[in-house]
């Protein structure tokens, strides 16, 4: 018997946020901090869930 995930379907907000920051290792403090001022204003945005609201929608 195989147990299947439940599908979901992410908003294109997300996958906006995943192409304007694709992942990558964080190899030292100068990459530390580049992720740290990405997050920092990642959280200053007005986020849906699943990346930033766009304002036409309001």
């Amino acid at each position: 018997m195989s147990i299947r995930a439940a599908e979901r379907t992410l908003p294109d907000s997300y996958y906006a946020l995943v192409k304007r920051f694709p992942l990558m290792h964080i190899r030292d403090d100068e990459d530390l901090a580049a992720a740290q001022g990405v997050l920092d204003r990642l959280l200053q945005e007005d986020l849906d869930e699943g990346g930033p609201r766009r304002t036409w929608m309001h």
